[in-house]
């Protein structure tokens, strides 16, 4: 749990000089003692699907390589990939529908 000035420490960015941290330790935030807590209480959950999601455009094109490079971590995956060109409207519509009938 960060405290003050720490908030602004971005965490995931830290080098060694050889490699960063979340690299070598998973990192996580919580923003209280008492929510860690809380959260270290509740019962673990195997999760077998997922939703997942990104957002592609000119300066990210390969989100979709991204996204289905997690396919194997789950039994059933569903994706959904916006992509922002000239098809952004259609692009969106359809995700929106993706979204209501997926969840």
């Amino acid at each position: 749990m960060p405290h003050r000035a720490l908030h602004y420490l971005p965490f995931q960015a830290l080098h060694d000089g050889e490699s960063y941290l979340i690299e070598r330790r998973e990192v996580s935030f919580a923003p209280s003692a008492v929510v860690l807590q809380q959260c270290l209480e509740r019962p673990k959950h195997e999760f077998s699907s997922a939703l997942l999601m990104g957002v592609a455009d000119e300066q990210i094109p390969r989100v979709e390589e991204e996204l289905q490079a997690l396919d194997h971590v789950f039994a059933e995956v569903k994706r959904t990939l916006m992509c922002f060109t000239s098809r952004v409207t259609r692009s969106f519509d359809r995700t929106i529908h993706y979204f209501r009938t997926s969840s």
